[in-house]
């Protein structure tokens, strides 16, 4: 999916630990999730993920974090 990072799918419902990847058994799956997961990073991303004061926001965060963006 892109930028070097890590691509991966986890049913959280029943895999909260995110201990398997199920990208490659529901590989259909994985490919539904792509144009949200652009959407989400074009509106939250590209187009601003600062607050007015210029901070980045805990979830903003917290979600590139869940995205393998950041540590």
């Amino acid at each position: 999916m892109g930028r070097g990072a890590r691509d991966l799918l986890h049913d959280l419902s029943w895999d909260p630990g995110e201990r398997s990847n199920q990208l490659k058994l529901q590989p259909d799956l994985a490919k539904k999730f792509v144009p949200e997961l652009e959407a989400f990073v074009e509106e939250r991303i590209v187009n601003r993920s600062r607050d007015e004061s210029g901070e980045v926001s805990e979830e903003t965060i917290r979600a590139l974090k869940s995205l393998g963006y950041i540590d």
